[in-house]
């Protein structure tokens, strides 16, 4: 498993600590990175078994760039939820630099998947993390 925020570059980390959104020219290197550490995982000893990277691939473009840089079998899960749950989960959480102030930038950027995309799952993210795990490696074809 790789998480995605570990990779941001450190100019990305100072500019979301200051309540700054990220532009497009910000996130490049950090999608770049996110590629290489995928591929330096799934390349290891234990890549055979797959690999979940997780980012917020918001716009079609940054998962067009994904899928044209990884091996195959890339799959997206996009939990959806509302709102006011994203804004209760970021306001409660600890996170080093993504102030609650970001989530409507990044909801503003935010491309949800459609019909052209059929490597993205839409899953209902209103549940408890273990409900959405099992009904994701269930339409993944894994127990």
């Amino acid at each position: 498993m790789i998480e995605g925020d570990d990779l941001h570059p450190a100019g990305n980390v100072e500019k979301m600590r200051r309540g700054e959104p990220l532009t497009d020219a910000d996130r490049w290197p950090w999608l770049e990175a996110l590629a290489q550490a995928a591929r330096r995982g799934l390349a290891g000893p234990e890549g055979s078994e797959g690999l979940i990277l997780t980012c917020s691939a918001l716009r079609r473009v940054y998962r067009d760039f994904l899928r044209e840089v990884m091996p195959g079998g890339l799959r997206f899960v996009f939990p959806i939820v509302s709102r006011d749950r994203l804004m209760e989960r970021v306001t409660t959480r600890s996170h080093a630099y993504f102030p609650p102030e970001l989530l409507a930038s990044q909801l503003a950027a935010f491309e949800q998947p459609g019909a052209g995309e059929p490597d993205c799952l839409l899953v209902d993210g209103e549940r408890y993390l273990d409900a959405v795990v099992e009904e994701v490696m269930a339409k993944l074809g894994r127990s």
